[in-house]
């Protein structure tokens, strides 16, 4: 110890060494145990209490083992002391400073030192932390705000491109049509008028058409389901046209004259349909007329040699000068009815 220390052991604890040292002299003697056996027999009743066996406490052969583990705690608090001792001792040799005591009342004071630099610690830290969670709310404001402000700047890239589009087209029309060939708003307007009538036209002209389509669809399926009636006729007169050639090939001259009339009593009657007659009467010698179903009168005039030579319309305003100029350079009065019918009844 006076290595480290380089002199004598301070004064300070001169006191408490010598006490040690008379303590470990007495300790070392035998009979010490027996000079104190008395005080250390009453001591040990006295503070044994109900939780220690008493007993045990006094039994003989125990005391050598207690004093042995004493003898080795106090061992440990004299190393510890002389261990911190030697510390204080070289700081002293090195700084050459005096050591640092505690004085009283020192350690009350840094206590209350402490406590109160603990609550401002405490008060500090709530701080803190009311700080840290204004900056995750800051944190999340500034995150939307950055999304919107990358919506925004998206958009505006967006139209920027727009416009840049719309101007190359504008300079492209420009180029396109220079000012001379420009049209002004009168006549745009006028144009545009007119555009708006040939719409209305054509519009009326499709509604027309549809309409006609739909009446010519009508007329359609009423002929077909003519055809078909023409069609069964015909073939049942077919069949008495052969009964009847069968009764004149086995003779009866006057039952083959009466069946070839219902014949061509019948195919007349279905010539007129098919062609759209509705009758057909001679108004004078050399005169024929011919009623439509839909309601036009065609009369056909003849020479005295039975040639066709004219014809007229009543109830139509179609014009019929060349088909009468055909009909009469064909002699073929059948085309011009047919003619006629073909234009009352368009397909």
């Amino acid at each position: 110890m006076s290595r480290l220390s380089g002199g004598s052991i301070p004064s300070a604890h001169a006191e408490l060494y010598e006490s040690t040292a008379e303590f470990l002299k007495a300790a070392a003697n035998p009979t010490s145990l027996a000079l104190h056996a008395v005080a250390f027999r009453k001591r040990a009743i006295d503070g044994a209490g109900k939780t220690v066996d008493l007993e045990t406490l006094l039994d003989p052969t125990l005391v050598q083992k207690r004093h042995a583990e004493h003898k080795r705690q106090f061992r440990d608090v004299k190393h510890k002391f002389i261990e911190q001792e030697a510390k204080r001792a070289f700081l002293h040799a090195i700084t050459g400073e005096a050591p640092e005591t505690v004085r009283d009342g020192e350690q009350e004071e840094l206590a209350k030192q402490n406590k109160v630099k603990k609550a401002r610690l405490k008060a500090t830290k709530e701080e803190i932390a009311e700080m840290y969670a204004q900056a995750l709310d800051l944190g999340k404001k500034s995150a939307a705000e950055h999304n919107r402000l990358a919506e925004e700047t998206a958009e505006v890239a967006a139209l920027h491109k727009s416009i840049t589009d719309m101007e190359l087209e504008l300079a492209r029309l420009k180029s396109t049509y220079p000012p001379d060939k420009r049209l002004t708003t009168s006549e745009a307007d006028a144009r545009l008028e007119a555009q708006q009538e040939e719409l209305e036209r054509l519009t009326a002209d499709i509604a027309s058409a549809d309409a006609c389509g739909a009446e010519l669809r009508s007329d359609l399926s009423r002929r077909n389901k003519e055809v078909a009636r023409l069609q069964r006729d015909r073939e049942r007169e077919e069949a008495r046209a052969a009964e009847v050639r069968r009764q004149r090939e086995a003779g009866g001259a006057g039952v083959r004259a009466h069946e070839l009339g219902r014949w061509y009593a019948v195919s007349l009657a279905a010539y007129r349909s098919l062609m759209g007659i509705k009758s057909a009467r001679a108004v004078s010698k050399n005169g024929l007329e011919i009623e439509y179903v839909d309601g036009a009168t065609l009369r056909l005039y003849f020479d005295a040699g039975g040639r066709f030579e004219d014809a007229s319309l009543k109830g139509h305003d179609m014009d019929l000068a060349e088909l009468v100029q055909e009909a009469r350079e064909r002699n073929d009065p059948a085309r011009l009815v047919s003619a006629v019918l073909a234009h009352l009844r368009p397909l």
